[in-house]
């Protein structure tokens, strides 16, 4: 981003979600409930809230304030994908993680990603491809016209207009040929990969199944005792 790195970036982490709940900005009941976000940045205050002291966490929050530097002039509207994306794509290990394939437009068109979904499903695949289209302008075009993208969207220049300008083609033409590109691994909906956006506290398939068998189990053998007395 070449944008001063020798300012101070100020975090503020709390050990226990119970700690940071009053902290965190509402987004959804299912969200909350859910546990989904780790962290969040405020740009306008040079500040992040997460919760632990992950790398991924740090770096990732850490990303987003000088992204902001990068991207401050007034007017200027980034949308979520881009700014999502990045802080994503530059945490430890991000590079060896998401890939989607088949790379699916129609599921969340980059045209309809400026901000973030509310469902918790849709965050996580809107997370991974955003990670991934980030990672294709870079691995693809190169640091130098990701740096003159972002230079002519802080001259409030509109996202198809910087796109079209910096790499040729506007936002459904980055979509077609990011999903031209094949993927290295996963699927249309990937497992979470390392490096992730922010850690999920999803319950895995393993342990809802040992679940369903010990409700199971506790039910028959109650049932038993019943016909028994």
């Amino acid at each position: 981003l070449q944008v001063d790195k020798n300012l101070p970036i100020r975090g503020i982490i709390y050990n226990s979600r119970s700690e940071a709940r009053e902290a965190f900005p509402y987004q959804s009941q299912t969200t909350t409930e859910n546990q989904i976000f780790q962290g969040f940045a405020f740009p306008e205050r040079g500040v992040f809230v997460g919760l632990g002291m992950q790398t991924s966490l740090l770096v990732h929050e850490s990303a987003h304030l000088l992204f902001e530097k990068a991207t401050s002039a007034p007017g200027v509207a980034v949308s979520a994908w881009l700014n999502e994306g990045f802080a994503s794509y530059v945490e430890p290990g991000s590079q060896d993680g998401v890939n989607l394939e088949p790379r699916n437009i129609d599921r969340m068109p980059l045209n309809n990603m400026d901000t973030v979904p509310g469902r918790s499903s849709d965050i996580r695949y809107f997370y991974s491809k955003a990670q991934s289209v980030v990672g294709y302008l870079l691995e693809t075009y190169g640091e130098d016209r990701f740096r003159s993208f972002l230079g002519e969207l802080n001259d409030r220049t509109g996202e198809d207009e910087a796109l079209k300008t910096t790499y040729g083609f506007d936002l459904e033409g980055l979509d077609r040929r990011w999903s031209s590109t094949p993927g290295q691994q996963g699927q249309d909906d990937p497992e979470e990969p390392q490096g992730s956006p922010f850690p999920f506290t999803y319950l895995s398939s393993v342990v809802i199944g040992v679940l369903a068998l010990l409700v199971a189990g506790l039910a028959i053998s109650g049932y038993v005792t019943r016909r028994l007395n």
